[in-house]
């Protein structure tokens, strides 16, 4: 049999695996879990791994991945939220509202919380060796009023 789940129902032998085991165990269980690298895995994790880089395209309008030197910007569509704050292809985004941006959890966590406040996203990029805050304007009042529309609020 074969199941297919997301690392975090598999990893360190948590969840399905550890299950299965306790439904039969004579049985064998084999996981495959991705590797996004760079810090070294040990056999504890998983049997066996795969290259799966951390990659995130955002609603802002960049798409990221999460390389050695950090969340290196891959695209940016032409006209979003991005692109007019000046977001630039191979920026490595260093900070989001003074967070150190080390995972998409700290860039998501960021840009929920200005949304809430209503505030730009200020990050900083490191473009050709120099720092550059940006702001990405969070909501317009047409969009508010669409997802006031989309959730059934007056």
């Amino acid at each position: 049999m074969v199941v297919l789940a997301g690392s975090g129902h598999v990893e360190q032998g948590w969840g399905i695996a550890e299950r299965l085991k306790a439904f039969d165990p004579e049985g064998e269980v084999l996981s495959v879990v991705p590797w996004r690298g760079p810090a070294g895995l040990g056999p504890s994790v998983s049997d066996v791994f795969f290259y799966c880089p951390q990659f995130h395209k955002s609603r802002l309008g960049f798409s990221l991945e999460f390389l050695e030197q950090g969340a290196v910007v891959t695209e940016v569509e032409e006209g979003s939220k991005a692109f007019v704050a000046g977001v630039q292809k191979n920026d490595i985004i260093l900070t989001a509202r003074e967070m150190a941006v080390t995972d998409l959890w700290v860039l998501h966590k960021a840009a929920i919380k200005a949304k809430k406040e209503n505030s730009p996203l200020e990050i900083t990029v490191l473009r050709q060796g120099k720092g550059v805050i940006l702001m990405i304007e969070m909501s317009t009042a047409g969009e508010d009023a669409k997802e006031d529309v989309d959730a059934g609020t007056p």
